[in-house]
């Protein structure tokens, strides 16, 4: 049997698309979460939700690894966009939004 059609049925299962979709969703979230340490709170709603939902776990850690691999490869674009946004030519409108002055 072909590899790709195995590897189908480990991660579909007797999974429904109302349970792939959930999954995939909650598992990108996950992964672009920051850490533990950072959000427990969150980490622990989303993964609830998870459990809630009955969504597939395999498909939902398969893509929150993917979702962290992604987001430390996008990691130089979040801090360009960063700089560009908070010491650029929206920096006025930022220190204003930061610190709270209305005009």
């Amino acid at each position: 049997m072909i590899i790709t059609r195995k590897f189908g049925k480990l991660i579909r299962r007797r999974a429904t698309p109302f349970h792939i979709f959930p999954a995939s969703i909650l598992g990108m979230l996950i992964g672009f979460a920051p850490g533990f340490q950072q959000a427990p709170e969150l980490l622990i709603f989303w993964i609830g939700c998870l459990i809630i939902l009955n969504a597939n776990l395999f498909l939902a850690s398969l893509v929150r690894i993917l979702g962290i691999l992604l987001s430390i490869a996008l990691m130089p674009v979040a801090f360009a966009t960063g700089r560009f946004l908070f010491g650029g030519p929206t920096n006025p409108l930022f220190a204003s939004l930061g610190n709270g002055n209305h005009r």
